[in-house]
């Protein structure tokens, strides 16, 4: 009976061991393949026109950036002003 025992657990052994080997051969290979198409794949080149029409832009967006960053200033003073209560000295009198 114990003869049976250490057949049977050898069996096992046996059929997870291929079983384990299998599996890690698949993933190895599948590793493999994906290394290949992302080694075979060619990186876009960028077109020089392409180039310069990004620089472009972003040379006007640069300057976008300056120019709303005077138009806060303003809008800023403006609404100071306004903020500011009127006094009576410095009002016109309307009625001359």
């Amino acid at each position: 009976m114990s003869s049976d025992v250490w057949t049977f657990f050898g069996v096992m052994m046996s059929l997870l061991t291929v079983g384990l080997l299998g599996y890690g051969g698949f993933v190895l290979i599948n590793g493999i393949q994906v290394r290949i198409k992302l080694r075979d794949r060619v990186p876009p080149s960028l077109d020089p026109d392409e180039v310069e029409g990004l620089r472009g832009q972003a040379e006007e967006l640069e300057h976008l950036k300056v120019r709303m960053l005077e138009l806060e200033e303003r809008v800023d003073f403006a609404e100071r002003l306004l903020a500011r209560p009127a006094t009576a000295g410095n009002l016109p009198d309307p009625s001359k």
